[in-house]
């Protein structure tokens, strides 16, 4: 089981409305900004629906390690591959998350 990779930037991030366009900002980040969604991009619904899925990634992502941690215990001694699908694919999803496949 991979549950380790690439750094990220710390949560909490926040998604803000500001200038007519929608940003995430990481709120202990020296730089301040994630990713911005520029009007030519998307319409304004659609800026801050990204903007509210991304500010959450961090939190979603310790959620899920705490979930998997907790599950992959009922599973010690069993080969992973014999694991639930939905563990497996919450694994897969971490490591996405973190850039193990990178």
């Amino acid at each position: 089981m991979k549950i380790t990779g690439k750094r990220h930037t710390p949560g909490p991030w926040i998604p803000q409305r500001r200038y007519g366009r929608c940003l995430v900002y990481a709120v202990n980040y020296p730089e301040g900004r994630i990713c911005e969604f520029r009007p030519q991009d998307l319409g304004f619904n659609d800026q801050e629906a990204n903007a509210c899925l991304i500010a959450a990634a961090p939190d979603l992502l310790a959620a899920l390690k705490i979930c998997i941690a907790s599950e992959a215990l009922r599973w010690d001694g069993v080969p992973e591959d014999e694991w639930p699908d939905f563990l497996r694919e919450a694994i897969k999803a971490v490591d996405k998350a973190e850039g193990v496949e990178f």
